[in-house]
């Protein structure tokens, strides 16, 4: 393991620590039920972390990944929507394609900064389309293109050189009905 890779380590050692601190405080509900919720919650913020930060973070090889979900909520969801994220670089170019589904709402976005930054200001979003402007084929089917180009219209989103992440929401009004999209990037 190289010095670089091993201080990253230790660092996310550390950073677990200061969690643990935060369950464990002065003050802090202590009952058994409540420590273990607390030390289940950081369980799962470290599993979608990794998930995030590291097996859907290479801009290079981009994949879908589930950003939270009902297995690994961490804070901000919502229990109606489908959260997707990968990893995208601005002066790239992304073809994202696959079929719209039939989610109640779909929303594409660029963004800058990343939630593990862990300051919800230092992110934001660069371009967004939604299922309403998304052109689709009468099956469904669409292409959707990211680049640094001045959008032209149509199924493109504008990266800029700060570009970091596309997130997908896909918000459900009859999960029974409704089915998610399927994605490819």
């Amino acid at each position: 393991m190289g010095a670089s890779l091993e201080g990253e380590w230790r660092a996310l050692c550390a950073a677990l620590r200061d969690a643990e601190r935060l369950v464990a405080a002065e003050g802090a509900p202590d009952s058994p039920r409540d420590r273990a919720e607390g030390y289940r919650y950081l369980t799962r913020f470290l599993a979608a972390g990794v998930a995030n930060c590291v097996a859907y973070a290479d801009p290079d090889y981009p994949v879908f990944g589930r950003m939270i979900d009902h297995a690994l909520p961490w804070g901000l969801d919502n229990p109606d929507t489908l959260y997707l994220q990968a990893a995208v670089r601005g002066g790239a170019r992304y073809r994202i394609h696959g079929n719209r589904g039939s989610a109640h709402h779909l929303d594409l976005q660029v963004n800058f900064g990343h939630f593990a930054q862990g300051e919800i200001a230092s992110w934001g979003t660069i371009d967004s389309i939604d299922g309403h402007r998304l052109e689709t084929a009468p099956d469904g089917s669409f292409e959707l293109t990211l680049s640094d180009d001045e959008p032209r219209g149509g199924n493109q989103l504008r990266l800029a050189p700060n570009a970091g992440f596309v997130l997908v929401r896909q918000y459900f009004a009859d999960w029974e009905r409704e089915r998610p999209a399927d994605l490819w990037i």
